[in-house]
């Protein structure tokens, strides 16, 4: 049985508070919110968008079970892995047409998981204030979080934001030591390699997701370019040869798959052939590396 740690279990009883409470109290809901939540509803259970998340799934799945055979995860990380999936992994997955060139798309991830800001995250998660503490702090983080927010768009609001940051830097650091206090007189040598499982698990877990999340960046930009062509082609779809030629030639990068744009869309409409088509995107291709050496030596000129 999953079991909740007192961070956890306050998350969910504030989730359950705000949920019922829009429900219960119609003031409190924006006005069309119902409405805003039935519309997203309705766009999830878009065939492809379900077709790409049971691919998600098994892809996540077949992860965990190879890293079982190689005794990298057990059963006992299952919470963990439930959270990393629906946390990490699903906001990949849905911000994937942002995805714009791999290397990118590595350092961010490696930084998001191996950054200090995770390591500061993971030590502090490693214990839990009291309930009643948790159910406190959360909310007035919350708060402090939007104020800073609202306060980071209007100059004049500046000491509102560095009041916001210091007030979290206070509790930072208070959870830091809270944490290390409890550590030292609590933990074991079981507890402390549970916790150096888990925070390994949040390591490798999200560095596996980059291979599909940019499959699926590479599908997304280029169902767009092909979704794009017919309004260039006075409403025909172009020949298959020559929607196969656009694909090959983007040479599964999404890096030229974002830069097709341009001019380069109505040359390929109006390709007769593959070999047309191709030799338009071996151009394309040239342009672009051109383009990459001029903005390098510009660059280095002005450094």
């Amino acid at each position: 049985m999953i079991e909740l740690t007192n961070r956890e279990s306050a998350s969910v009883i504030l989730v359950i508070v705000v949920v019922v409470a829009l429900v219960a109290v119609p003031r409190l809901r924006p006005d069309r919110l119902l409405d805003d939540l039935a519309n997203v509803v309705r766009a999830f259970f878009v065939w492809k968008l379900q077709l790409s998340l049971a691919i998600y799934l098994v892809y996540t799945a077949a992860i965990i079970g190879i890293a079982s055979v190689f005794s990298i995860w057990d059963p006992a990380l299952l919470k963990e892995t439930l959270m990393i999936i629906c946390g990490v992994g699903l906001p990949m997955f849905f911000s994937a047409n942002r995805v714009s060139e791999s290397p990118k798309l590595v350092r961010d991830i490696v930084r998001d998981v191996l950054g200090v800001a995770a390591f500061i995250g993971a030590y502090v998660n490693v214990v839990s204030l009291p309930l009643w503490g948790e159910l406190l702090l959360q909310p007035f983080l919350v708060l402090v979080a939007v104020l800073v927010a609202v306060a980071r768009l209007k100059p004049e609001h500046r000491i509102i934001e560095r009041l916001g940051n210091g007030l979290v830097g206070i509790i930072g650091g208070y959870l830091i030591i809270y944490t290390t206090r409890q550590l030292f007189f609590n933990s074991t040598v079981e507890t402390l390699s549970d916790e150096a499982d888990k925070f390994a698990l949040s390591v490798w877990l999200p560095i596996t997701l980059i291979p599909f999340i940019y499959v699926l960046a590479f599908i997304a930009h280029t169902e767009m370019i092909l979704t794009m062509l017919p309004f260039l082609n006075v409403g025909r779809q172009p020949s298959m040869r020559v929607q196969l030629a656009c694909i090959w030639g983007l040479r599964f990068s999404t890096k030229l798959a974002t830069k097709f744009r341009g001019s380069w869309p109505r040359q390929i409409v109006r390709a007769a052939k593959f070999r047309d088509a191709c030799q338009i995107m071996a151009e394309f291709r040239e342009a672009v590396r051109e383009r990459d050496r001029a903005l390098a030596a510009y660059e280095a000129r002005i450094q």
